[in-house]
């Protein structure tokens, strides 16, 4: 279900200024990943109706909108969201387009696709932390070292990519998204 173009620059407008707000709001909540979450399903939510160009665009804007208003100290707010949330809800879209029967077949392909993404995205922004932000060995000495935490976190990255999808099913659902 396509929109006529003047509805779909008031749909990237609203819903970019709705994820820009998660996002400054996350800034201030001690779960973090929440606000990302809701900025993700937005954008996700704005590829399905608006197409790729319109949900490239908030995404951009978002991102660029995001370091302008937080920026300095709150940094460490918007990398996540530029670097693997954003990226995220592209992928998927692209990878929910496939029509593939076999559940077993849809999963493997979905993270054999979605796995090396998230470890990139995951190096990127340990690497970023490391060297820009704060020293994170203080960290990686209570987890074990970086490949422990890479492991932990890719259990829970496919925890929250299935998140993602049932949180937006039950909006879908629930009519909040149409």
């Amino acid at each position: 279900m396509f929109l006529k173009n003047s509805k779909k620059i008031a749909y990237t407008a609203i819903l970019s200024a709705l994820g820009l707000g998660f996002l400054m709001l996350g800034t201030f909540l001690p779960l973090s990943f929440v606000p990302f979450l809701a900025a993700s399903l937005l954008l996700y939510y704005l590829f399905e109706k608006c197409g790729i160009i319109f949900g490239l665009l908030s995404g951009v804007t978002v991102s660029l909108l995001s370091l302008l208003f937080l920026g300095g100290a709150s940094i460490a707010e918007v990398i996540p969201y530029m670097v693997l949330f954003a990226p995220h809800a592209f992928a998927t879209f692209f990878l929910n387009k496939l029509n593939l029967n076999n559940k077993v077949l849809k999963y493997f392909i979905r993270y054999i696709i979605l796995l090396p993404l998230f470890n990139i995205s995951l190096y990127a922004i340990f690497t970023m932390a490391t060297y820009i932000l704060f020293n994170m060995n203080a960290f990686v000495d209570i987890v074990g070292n970086y490949y422990v935490l890479a492991i932990i976190m890719n259990i829970v990255f496919i925890l929250y990519d299935q998140t993602f999808f049932y949180i937006y099913r039950q909006l879908v659902k629930s009519r909040i998204f149409r």
